[in-house]
């Protein structure tokens, strides 16, 4: 089911939270903003309640109901042109301070806690139990990862990348262009992703690990190389 909401025109700054979803389109009507397409997860975010919105809705052969309602609460206006909601409000960036990002003024770049769930593209795991695991397991399973040692507070461990997650026990992390966040996290701005991207790896030849305090490590993407039992072993010997 996809839902909808709508806010007053002069509300329309607080967009910027949710102009990174490509699900959600918009309309414009006198004085009002409409907006639809939104799944059950985002209408239950966190980040959808940062818009000023008054309801939620959903439609039916043109009728508006009040969310967990059956009885109609309004007619949807006709006559509505709905766009792709980034086309309808680009981003606008001026120069960017290391570590700050913004567009009015500046915001410190801080992770914060997500109520939506994501499916994991990397996980950090023990070297111990990522060698017990790929030594009792088929090379075709592993076929599709790619891994490199870090070392974070002298503990040496592996990060994983790519489907599908072993089964180990470790730090699990989403992926949000060439971010890899922390489950259970996301940006405060998710919108300011790709600036926060160039900015710290101009070159765009690395992959950014952020940690729950909102720290992060820049990881190149040669470091990586195919999981398997010889490269494990080659990186025992270097």
């Amino acid at each position: 089911m996809n839902f909808l909401i709508n806010i007053p025109k002069h509300e329309e700054e607080s967009l910027a939270f949710i102009r990174h979803w490509p699900n959600i389109t918009v309309a414009f009507n006198d004085t009002t903003i409409w907006l639809r397409g939104f799944t059950l997860e985002q209408v239950n975010s966190t980040t959808l309640r940062k818009v000023p919105y008054e309801h939620i809705y959903f439609s039916e052969e043109a009728l508006l109901f009040i969310k967990d309602t059956k009885v109609p609460f309004s007619k949807l206006p006709s006559g509505l042109l709905w766009s792709p909601i980034a086309n309808v409000f680009p981003i606008k960036l001026g120069k960017l301070n290391h570590n700050y990002f913004g567009i009015h003024q500046k915001v410190e770049v801080q992770l914060i806690q997500s109520e939506m769930e994501q499916e994991t593209a990397a996980m950090i795991v023990e070297e111990n139990a990522l060698l017990q695991y790929i030594t009792t397991n088929s090379a075709t399973r592993l076929a599709s990862l790619k891994w490199c040692k870090v070392n974070f507070k002298n503990y040496h461990q592996a990060l994983i990348i790519g489907q599908p997650s072993l089964s180990i026990s470790g730090k699990s992390f989403w992926k949000l262009g060439q971010h890899l966040i922390p489950n259970g996290y996301t940006f405060e701005f998710e919108v300011l992703a790709l600036s926060i991207y160039k900015k710290l790896n101009p070159k765009e030849d690395s992959i950014i690990l952020w940690h729950t305090d909102s720290s992060y490590s820049i990881i190149s993407k040669e470091e990586f190389t195919s999981l398997s039992i010889a490269s494990f072993k080659l990186s025992k010997v270097n």
